[in-house]
């Protein structure tokens, strides 16, 4: 007899040991319960699970063992990833290696040229050089021992994963499958940083006055950080508020330092933009004055809030971006209605048919008139096809016109026709009330040509 591992030694798979019930001892695991997602026995199937759904293992391991493998191809790539992330640390940490080597040829190139009073300063400087480059490696080299802790859970894990799905029978696997999948979950879901923490940013600066070594003025400084950002100040309403139409300004200052070269060399930048939409943008003006001050400008186009970024150098300053609320203007919303009001009038509908002839779109009525003026002979007062008049082409019978979009031109002369005559009544009546009255007289106005002046009767 041959034990389970002497067994896998000498190549003979698929041995497994049967897996029994923990709650009937006598039974054998051979039933999955999709409902509650574990292995059961036919007795379990009959008590605790009788109404849920339950399966033979044989039957449903093979689908289940598949997702497990889709779960395991999303997660593998993760290795890959994590090698190329290791490789671009190790050669960032190389780089800041070259990058100090580099520094610290140009220092002894220079210092060279000076005597023992210049050494000392030089040995110094190297010592900086060799404390940045300790302290930049530091940070990289924890960050790449990190990542190799990373690389490892996933490799472990991964290949856990496999070797259960490869050697462990389909009771074992769904006896571990929720572990297997929440790990492989975790791991998917975890975050790492792929980017060096460090850059290589080790400068020299030759020419950078730093004091006196025994009696003798020396010059070179070591950095390791960028230049900080200039600090800018700004005050004025444009900040804050504006109105609609109207010129909005505020006041921007850039603090320079007289002994910074690079601090002269400074782009400032102001956008804004509406925020409720980014891409209505405004048009600010801003003004090179002297000593650092800036005027800066803009005409808010509608009310509402708008984002105010300042930035100098590429980066926000203090405070940025800003909030700025715009009143609306009375005047331009006065005008905006007016314009709205006199909106042009609708067309005038058309009392008659949309028709070819009168003869048609009557049935043949002898009787039957039509706006175009058109008659046919016979005795036909209206048109017909190929009949001197005939507009040729389909038209209105109430006024003839051939665009049916048009509007009447019958109608609106009786709703002209209406209203002068309603009005010709008004008049009458009003001059014709007690003619002998004096208190009831009235003057009455007669349009003259405009080389005479109105005259009273």
């Amino acid at each position: 007899m041959l034990s389970l591992q002497e067994a896998r030694e000498k190549g003979i798979r698929n041995i497994h040991r049967p897996v029994f019930c923990s709650k009937h001892s006598n039974e054998e695991m051979k039933m999955f319960c999709e409902s509650c997602d574990d292995t059961v026995c036919r007795d379990c199937c009959l008590v605790e699970h009788r109404e849920h759904r339950c399966y033979f293992i044989e039957d449903v391991s093979v689908g289940k063992k598949k997702a497990i493998h889709n779960l395991l191809s999303q997660t593998k790539p993760h290795i890959d990833v994590l090698s190329v992330a290791i490789d671009s640390v190790t050669s960032m940490e190389n780089s800041v290696k070259e990058k100090a080597e580099q520094v610290n040829t140009e220092i002894n190139t220079f210092f060279d040229t000076y005597i023992e009073a210049l050494r000392k300063h030089k040995n110094i400087l190297q010592h900086k050089v060799k404390q940045i480059e300790a302290e930049k490696g530091k940070i990289l080299q924890l960050q790449k021992l990190q990542l190799q802790q990373v690389l490892k859970d996933f490799e472990d894990s991964c290949n856990f994963v496999s070797d259960a799905l490869e050697e462990g029978s389909g009771v074992e696997v769904l006896s571990i499958r929720k572990f297997l999948v929440n790990r492989l979950k975790e791991l998917s879901a975890s975050t790492y940083v792929c980017e060096p923490k460090e850059n290589s940013y080790i400068k020299f600066d030759c020419e950078d006055s730093v004091g006196m070594v025994d009696g003798f003025e020396v010059k070179g400084k070591v950095s390791s950080k960028e230049n900080k950002p200039l600090k800018c100040l700004v005050k004025g309403e444009g900040l804050s508020e504006a109105t609609q139409g109207q010129r909005a300004e505020f006041l921007a200052l850039i603090k320079q330092d007289k002994n910074d070269i690079e601090a002269k060399k400074y782009q400032l930048k102001v956008e804004m933009v509406a925020k409720d939409d980014h891409n209505r943008k405004v048009n600010v003006q801003v003004s090179n004055e002297k000593n650092g001050f800036h005027l800066v400008t803009y005409v808010p186009p509608a009310p509402g809030q708008f984002i105010l970024h300042i930035m100098v150098n590429g980066k926000h300053i203090q405070g940025s971006p800003f909030i700025v609320t715009v009143k609306p203007n009375q005047i331009l919303e006065e005008e905006e209605e007016q314009i709205v009001e006199e909106k042009p009038k609708e067309p005038v509908k058309h009392s008659g048919c949309w028709h070819c002839c009168t003869f048609c779109s009557s049935g043949g009525k002898k009787d039957a008139t039509c706006g175009c003026g058109a008659t046919m002979p016979g005795g036909f007062q209206g048109c017909g096809h190929g009949h001197p008049g005939h507009p040729g082409r389909k038209h209105w019978s109430c006024c003839g016109q051939t665009e049916r979009g048009s509007s009447c031109k019958q109608t609106a002369m009786k709703a002209i026709s209406n209203q002068s005559g309603h009005s010709n009544a008004q008049h009458q009546t009003n001059t014709l009330k007690h003619p002998s009255s004096s208190k009831q007289q009235t003057n009455h106005y007669y349009t003259l040509p405009k080389s005479f002046k109105t005259v009273s009767l």
